[in-house]
């Protein structure tokens, strides 16, 4: 009796993690409150950097069911702000 692995290459094993990692992507479409999870992946960062800095940015999350949510629209409205201080920056220099 054969235990041992099937043989797969290299390139048909990276596309199935591909594809299993299609699936774990965030679907934060028509929602008004993230959780931290999905408020770093909207903000394009880690969840252990946005529980880190997330107070710098005056960002209060909401507890409810024991989950802490962020509001979309206030990370929205930082994301422009930080935008808007970095296209100022760049134009005065």
């Amino acid at each position: 009796m054969d235990t041992s692995e099937p043989d797969i290459s290299l390139q048909d094993e990276i596309k199935a993690l591909r594809q299993q990692l299609a699936v774990l992507r965030f679907d934060i479409l028509g929602k008004e409150w993230l959780t931290v999870d999905e408020a770093a992946h909207y903000c394009g960062v880690s969840a252990s950097q946005f529980n880190a800095r997330a107070h710098e940015y005056e960002l209060e999350p909401r507890n409810f069911m024991g989950k802490k949510l962020y509001e979309k629209a206030a990370l929205s409205g930082n994301l422009r702000r930080q935008g808007l201080v970095a296209a100022i920056r760049n134009f005065r220099s």
